[in-house]
């Protein structure tokens, strides 16, 4: 059934858990399966790392227990947040816990380089290439043309 826990999960933890339970072995080092959180143990938090690019303007953060540190690269700022105290990311506490901004910082950078050089592993893939009929459901749902999809209401 559906419930919130205190640990972090991960969208990276998602594929080990699907192979887990379908008795599959998961492959080591990417994502940890979450079969003992479904039924009822815990986990150790791990860091989660994330990234959002706000057109000119890319953010990343990692969260880990309690705390969220965002950054904003382009910038050059960071934001230091109490999740568990602050849910809504009201009360920046960056400049009154230094040492866990550069704790977190630190983490970030680890995590920001493994994640760059795991996508190097698929940097060389081959281009797709599709049917009329595909490219144009996919159109019309707005992921290939030039052109959004009208919406509704809109001419």
């Amino acid at each position: 059934a559906p419930r919130r826990v205190a640990t972090t999960v991960r969208q990276i933890d998602v594929p080990a858990t699907v192979l887990e339970l379908a008795g599959l072995r998961p492959e080591s080092g990417v994502g940890r399966s979450l079969v003992p959180l479904l039924r009822g143990a815990e986990l150790e938090d791990v860091p989660a790392l994330a990234e959002l690019a706000r057109g000119s303007r890319p953010l990343e953060s990692v969260s880990f227990g309690a705390w969220k540190l965002i950054r904003a690269p382009a910038e050059g700022t960071v934001q230091l947040y109490d999740v568990r105290a602050d849910p809504r990311e009201q009360d920046d506490l960056a400049a009154r816990h230094p040492e866990d901004v550069a704790r977190l910082r630190n983490e970030l950078e680890r995590l920001t380089a493994r994640a760059r050089e795991r996508a190097g592993r698929y940097a060389t893939t081959r281009a797709l290439s599709f049917t009329p009929a595909i490219e144009s459901d996919l159109e019309s749902l707005g992921y290939a043309g030039t052109q959004a999809p009208e919406r509704e209401g809109e001419k």
